[in-house]
């Protein structure tokens, strides 16, 4: 096993919490992942000696996975050790960088050991903050988690999540997920899409469904690929939400790749929310026009930036759109100007749309800011973009 290097040797908070990735770009062979830098650990819940989560505290724990493939290369990444074995897998035919990011949720105890492995002999995979694993302790009186394991192509009705994983403050109305308690609510979802297929995939609440909680694509590729969206919400008792099929084909197999993660937050802590569609053809800051949820006010529009209220550890996820003509787009995370993740899109053949994915637990200080910024072409994207932070300690 390679020596992995610690970042941050201990975080002084009381709620569990890992970010983990590798150090080098390179092949990365078939079995478990050995995550050679270790960012963040409160509470020790990653253990560097087998590269598996220990867990000390039951309870709640939200996981977000991250790959960025290399050249013609593929990857096929598989959590463990939860109860149920999920995945995402990005197959690709051209000489671009792919991120691919896919989230899930458990309710797990001392019995369960996570771990991330790769299931392909071989997969080429960026270093640095492009490939990791995250994730953390939250402590919610709601929760639900559900996926499918088939295809779904029934048009305009609730797509069917009968792999139920963990669920508290929610109940099963026929097809219908009902919301139990009102509040403030962190949404995940993923689709996996068939080639050659236009598809939308929404989350509604009741019968609206915005477009911000919308993915679309449609793209000439030979494979099946997959995509994520999150963002934040106010949910009220007696909502129905779920997933929805506007047209195309809602792909999923023994990864799971159509899924739904709901976990209520504390409002009480910092949290925000913005989303907008972008015409960019040069590199620039993100301004974000619609400020869907700013618990602080701390969005500068003028700059492009979040400046953190309050020290602590944060969770960050960012949805980019992406309309590709033979178009590379590199999407970077930075604070306080300096460079933390780059997670990229790109295609050699016509593509029409694509969303981008990255999340990443960030120790931050007060006044610090955080920025995305666009390297590229991202014309008449169809998508709308989300960048969504939530406090967790």
């Amino acid at each position: 096993m390679k020596d992995f290097i610690e970042e941050t040797a201990a975080v002084k908070s009381n709620n569990p919490a890992f970010m983990v990735s590798l150090d080098n770009t390179g092949n990365v062979g078939e079995g478990r992942m050995n995550w050679e830098k270790v960012h963040l650990n409160s509470q020790k819940l990653f253990n560097p000696a087998d590269n598996s989560l220990n867990i000390t505290k039951s309870g709640m724990y939200f996981l977000s996975m991250t790959a960025t493939v290399v050249e013609t290369s593929r990857v096929s990444f598989q959590l463990d050790g939860t109860g149920r074995e999920l995945g995402m897998t990005k197959l690709k035919s051209n000489n671009n960088l792919n991120t691919i990011t896919r989230d899930s949720l458990f309710f797990l105890t001392a019995l369960n050991k996570p771990y991330v492995q790769q299931a392909f002999d071989t997969a080429n995979l960026t270093g640095g903050n492009n490939t990791l694993w995250t994730g953390f302790h939250y402590d919610s009186s709601s929760y639900f988690f559900g996926a499918r394991d088939d295809e779904w192509m029934e048009k305009s009705s609730p797509i069917p999540l009968p792999i139920i994983m963990a669920m508290r403050g929610f109940r099963l109305e026929n097809n219908m997920i009902k919301v139990s308690e009102s509040g403030l609510y962190f949404v995940s979802f993923g689709s996996g899409f068939n080639p050659a297929d236009d598809t939308i995939v929404s989350f509604h609440i009741n019968d609206n469904k915005e477009k911000y909680r919308s993915i679309n694509t449609f793209y000439m590729g030979r494979h099946t690929t997959h995509h994520t969206k999150s963002f934040l919400t106010y949910l009220h008792a007696g909502d129905s939400v779920g997933l929805t099929l506007t047209d195309g084909t809602s792909y999923a197999d023994a990864d799971l790749q159509t899924y739904l993660a709901i976990f209520k937050l504390d409002t009480e802590k910092p949290y925000f929310c913005g989303s907008n569609s972008f015409d960019v053809d040069k590199s620039e800051f993100v301004r974000f026009h619609n400020i869907r949820l700013d618990s602080h006010n701390s969005w500068n529009n003028i700059e492009g930036k979040y400046v953190v209220p309050q020290s602590g550890t944060y969770y960050v996820t960012a949805n980019l759109p992406f309309e590709s003509n033979k178009h590379e787009l590199d999407i970077e995370i930075r604070v306080n100007g300096n460079l933390l993740s780059t997670f990229y899109a790109g295609q050699s053949n016509d593509y029409d749309p694509y969303l981008s994915s990255t999340s990443m637990l960030l120790s931050l200080s007060r006044n610090d800011f955080l920025q995305i910024k666009i390297q590229g072409s991202n014309a008449k994207a169809e998508n709308q973009g989300v960048l969504s932070m939530i406090y967790i300690d």
